[in-house]
C-alpha cells in the first residue's frame, strides 16, 4: 500500500473539518440571535426580521446545498424584506436599502424599492434630490460594470426635473453629468452602459449636433481611432433625431472630410469605413452627387479599382489591405446596377483579400444582384412616403398621410351622397349613418404638387358627369385606333366602366411618371352604379401592365388596394363573415365577431383592429402580387401566409396590437392547438418567404424591425 503524501492528509482533515462547521451550523441555529443594525440613527425595535430564502424555518432542514451568506447578508436582507412586506418608505428603509446595494449592487429589486421610497420622502419635503445624485456617483465609481445604477440616475434626474424645477429641463446643469460620465470614460473608453446612459442625456435634453457632444467624440477619436463606441455616438449626435441633418449639405461634406482623414490613419479600421460607408448611403440624391462621388474617389484609392488592378494590394502584404473599402466598393458596383463588378470584387475578397470570411463573401456573391437602385424608379412623393414607413414606424395610425385621405374621401363621399341611394340598396345605411355621424362636406385630396388640399366632392363629380360623354367618346375611338391582336383587347364591358380611361391620353398629364389617382370620383361612380367589380378589375390589369418592375412600387397601388379595403370591410357585420374557413377557424371568436357597422365606426373605432386582422387572414396575395412581382406563388400553408400579411400590416398602417387583442392571442395560443413553437416556425417561414421575395428591397430593415415589435407586443413568444 503506498504512503499518503502528508499534502493529500492535510487536505482531507481541512474538508472533514469544513463539513463538521456546516453540520454543526444547520442543526445547533435555528434560532440565531437577531443582531442590531449597526445605525444609532435608526430604531428597528419594532421590525421582526424575515429569513431570506433557505434561511426560512420551514425549509432550512431540507435544502440540499446551502449558500454560506455572510451574517450581514442575512441581517441586512432579512430586516429589508420586512420593510419591503410593510410597503415600508421612510429614511431607515432607505438606509437599509443603501447597505443592500452596497453588498449586492446588481439588486434590481433593491434599486426600484429604493426610488420608490426616495420619490415619497421627495413629494414630502423630507430629502432633497441632489443628494441622491451625489450618492448616485459614488456608487457608480465603485461599481464600474453596473447597468442599474445608470437607469436609477435618469429617473432620479428626471424626478429632480418634475419636482425642482416645474419640468423645464434647460434648469438642470450638465456639468455635473459630464464629469461624471467624462471620469467614467476615462477608466473604460468602450463601457456599454455609460455610453448608453450618455445617449439618454443627448435624447432627454435634446442635445442632438451639439458642437460640445461633437467635440468629445473628436478627442477620443483621435485618442484612439478605433473606438467604435465613439464612432457610433458621433453617428447618433448628428442623424439620432430622424431630423433633417441629413440633407444638409455642409454637415455631409464636414463628416465626409472628417472620415477620410481618420481613414488614412489606419486604413484597416472597419469603424471609420462603417462611418463612411453610412455617409455613401445618405449621398445617394442628385443633388449630393459631388459628395458621392469624392467618396467614390476615396474607395478607388484604397482597393487601386480605379486602374483596375486591384491585386497588386497582394504584393503589399495583407496588413496594407484595406477589406473594408472594397466592401463598400461592392455595394457602390450594386447602386449603379453593375453586378459583374460587384461579383468580381466579392469573388477577390472571397479567395484572395479575405480567406478567412470566404463563406460569407460567396454567400454575398450569391444573392440577386439587382441593376438598379430600387428607390430610382419611384416618383418623390412616392419615396417620401416609403420612408416615413420605413423610419417610423411606431407613428400612430392616426398620423398615416394615406389612411387620413382615403378615410377622408371615403366617408365625405357616403355624407354628400347620403340622400342619392335607394332605399333599397345595401349601400344606404352606411350612408345615412355616416352623415348623421358628421357634418363635414369637404375632402383631401392631393393636388399635382403634392400638396393636401380641401375639394367639394360633389362639384368635382358634377363636373366629371358633365364631361362623361366625350371622355367615353375619346376612349372608344382610341381603342380601336391603338390597340390590336389578341393582346390587350379590352370588352365592350371595360369600356363601358364608369371613370375607364385610357392610359395613353394621361401621358401628357404624368409628370412625375405616376398613374393619376382619378379614380377618387369614378370608383364611386361604379360603386354606385353596381360596376364596381370591373372597374377594379380593369383598375388590376392597368395596374399590373405599368409596375411591371418589382421594385417600382406605386402608390397608386396603394391608394387603390386601401379602398377596395374600405368598401370590402363596410358590406358586412362581422369581419369573420368573409375570412377564409381555414383562417377564420384558427382566429379567436373576438376577433371573428368584430362589428364593422359603418364606416365611422370602422375608422373611427376597429381601424387598427379590423385593417390588421383583415391583413393577418386574407390580403395577402392582393397586395404582394402587385408590390412584388406578379408571378410568385406562396406555395405555403394559410397560416403562414396570414403571418406574412400581418407582419405587412405593420408597416403599412404602422400600428401596435391593441391589448385586448393581445390576450386572446395569448389565450389561444396557449389552450388551442396552436403552440408557441408553431407560431415561431410560422414565423421563421413567412419571413423566409417574405425575404426571398424583396431581397434588399428599401423596406427590408423596417420589415425584421416590425416582426421584432410584433414579439414584443404579442409578450407571449
Amino acid at each position: 500500500m503506498s504512503e499518503i503524501k502528508p499534502e493529500l492528509g492535510f487536505y482531507i482533515w481541512q474538508y472533514c473539518l469544513g463539513f463538521l462547521f456546516v453540520y454543526l451550523d444547520s442543526h445547533f441555529e435555528d434560532n440565531p440571535p437577531c443582531m442590531e443594525m449597526e445605525c444609532g440613527e435608526y430604531n428597528f425595535d419594532d421590525i421582526s426580521p424575515l429569513p431570506i430564502g433557505d434561511e426560512a424555518a420551514e425549509v432550512k432542514d431540507i435544502v440540499l446545498c446551502k449558500i454560506m451568506y455572510t451574517d450581514e447578508f442575512k441581517q441586512v436582507f432579512s430586516y429589508l424584506r420586512a420593510l419591503m412586506e410593510k410597503e415600508e418608505l421612510s429614511r431607515r428603509a432607505m438606509y437599509v436599502a443603501c447597505r443592500a446595494i452596497s453588498l449586492v449592487p446588481a439588486h434590481y429589486t433593491v434599486w426600484e424599492y429604493k426610488f420608490r421610497i426616495v420619490k415619497e420622502l421627495v413629494n414630502k419635503n423630507e430629502y432633497d434630490v441632489l443628494q441622491e445624485l451625489e450618492w448616485c456617483s459614488h456608487v457608480s465609481l465603485a461599481n464600474e460594470k453596473n447597468y442599474q445604477i445608470w437607469h436609477y440616475r435618469e429617473m432620479v434626474i428626471e424626478l429632480l426635473i418634475n419636482t425642482a424645477y416645474g419640468g423645464e429641463k434647460e434648469k438642470y446643469d450638465l456639468c455635473g453629468e459630464y464629469d461624471i460620465i467624462k471620469q467614467m470614460l476615462a477608466r473604460d473608453t468602450k463601457n456599454y452602459h455609460v455610453w448608453s446612459h450618455k445617449r439618454w442625456v443627448v435624447q432627454y435634453f435634446g442635445l442632438f449636433r451639439s458642437g460640445e457632444e461633437l467635440q468629445y467624440t473628436e478627442t477620443l477619436i483621435d485618442e484612439d481611432v478605433r473606438n467604435n463606441s465613439a464612432w457610433n455616438f458621433r453617428h447618433f449626435i448628428l442623424f439620432g433625431d430622424k431630423a433633417d441633418a441629413k440633407k444638409n449639405r455642409d454637415t455631409l461634406s464636414h463628416e465626409i472630410g472628417f472620415t477620410i482623414s481618420q481613414i488614412a490613419r489606419a486604413i484597416t479600421n472597419p469603424s471609420s469605413w462603417n462611418y463612411l460607408k453610412f455617409l455613401y448611403g445618405e449621398c445617394l440624391q442628385e443633388e449630393f452627387r459631388d459628395l458621392y462621388d469624392e467618396i467614390k474617389k476615396t474607395v478607388l484609392q484604397y482597393t487601386l479599382s480605379a486602374s483596375g488592378d486591384e491585386e497588386r494590394l497582394l504584393d503589399q502584404g495583407h496588413h496594407r489591405v484595406a477589406v473594408p473599402a472594397f466592401e463598400v466598393l461592392a455595394e457602390m458596383h450594386a447602386h449603379e446596377g453593375d453586378a459583374d463588378a460587384q461579383r468580381h470584387v466579392y469573388g477577390l475578397l472571397a479567395e484572395k483579400l479575405d480567406p478567412v470570411r470566404r463563406n460569407y463573401w460567396k454567400y454575398k456573391s450569391s444573392l440577386p444582384q439587382h441593376n438598379r437602385d430600387p428607390m430610382s424608379t419611384l416618383s418623390k412623393k412616392t419615396k417620401g412616403q416609403l420612408v416615413e414607413i420605413a423610419e417610423d414606424l411606431s407613428i400612430d395610425i392616426s398620423d398615416c398621410k394615406v389612411k387620413k385621405e382615403v378615410y377622408e374621401v371615403v366617408k365625405s363621399y357616403f355624407i354628400n351622397n347620403a340622400d342619392s341611394f335607394d332605399t333599397n340598396s345595401k349601400y344606404y345605411e352606411l350612408a345615412t349613418l355616416s352623415k348623421m355621424g358628421s357634418p363635414k362636406k369637404t375632402v383631401f385630396v392631393e393636388g399635382d404638387d403634392g400638396d393636401v388640399k380641401e375639394v367639394d366632392i360633389i362639384e368635382e363629380e358634377e363636373n366629371e358627369t358633365e364631361q362623361a360623354p366625350d371622355s367615353e367618346e375619346t376612349d372608344g375611338e382610341s381603342s380601336s385606333d391603338t390597340q390590336g391582336g389578341n393582346e390587350g383587347v379590352q370588352d365592350d364591358k371595360e369600356k363601358d366602366v364608369p371613370g375607364y380611361k385610357d392610359e395613353e391620353d394621361d401621358d401628357d398629364d404624368d409628370d412625375d411618371d405616376d398613374l393619376d389617382f382619378e379614380c377618387y370620383t369614378n370608383f364611386f361612380k361604379a360603386l354606385q352604379h353596381g360596376t364596381l367589380p370591373d372597374y377594379i378589375e380593369l383598375k388590376n390589369y392597368e395596374i399590373r401592365d405599368y409596375l411591371g418592375d418589382p421594385y417600382s412600387i406605386n402608390e397608386v397601388a396603394f391608394y387603390i388596394e386601401s379602398l377596395i379595403l374600405l368598401y370590402s370591410l363596410s358590406q358586412f357585420t362581422h369581419l369573420g363573415v368573409y375570412l377564409p374557413s381555414s383562417v377564420s377557424s384558427i382566429l379567436p371568436k373576438f376577433i371573428n365577431n368584430i362589428p364593422v357597422l359603418s364606416v365611422d365606426s370602422f375608422t373611427c373605432e376597429n381601424i387598427v383592429t379590423v385593417s390588421l386582422w383583415y391583413l393577418f387572414a386574407k390580403a395577402l396575395p392582393l397586395f404582394f402580387s402587385y408590390y412584388i412581382n406578379f408571378t410568385y406563388d406562396f406555395d405555403r400553408d394559410a397560416f403562414t401566409e396570414a403571418l406574412a400579411k400581418l407582419f405587412f400590416a405593420i408597416i403599412v398602417f404602422k400600428a401596435d396590437v391593441p391589448t385586448t387583442i393581445k390576450d386572446e392571442i395569448k389565450y389561444a395560443f396557449t389552450y388551442d392547438s396552436i403552440s408557441v413553437s408553431t407560431f415561431k416556425h410560422f414565423a421563421y417561414v413567412a419571413t423566409a418567404n417574405l425575404r426571398y421575395i424583396f431581397g434588399n428591397w428599401v423596406l427590408i430593415d423596417a420589415l425584421f424591425t416590425s416582426i421584432l415589435a410584433l414579439y414584443a407586443n404579442l409578450a407571449f413568444v
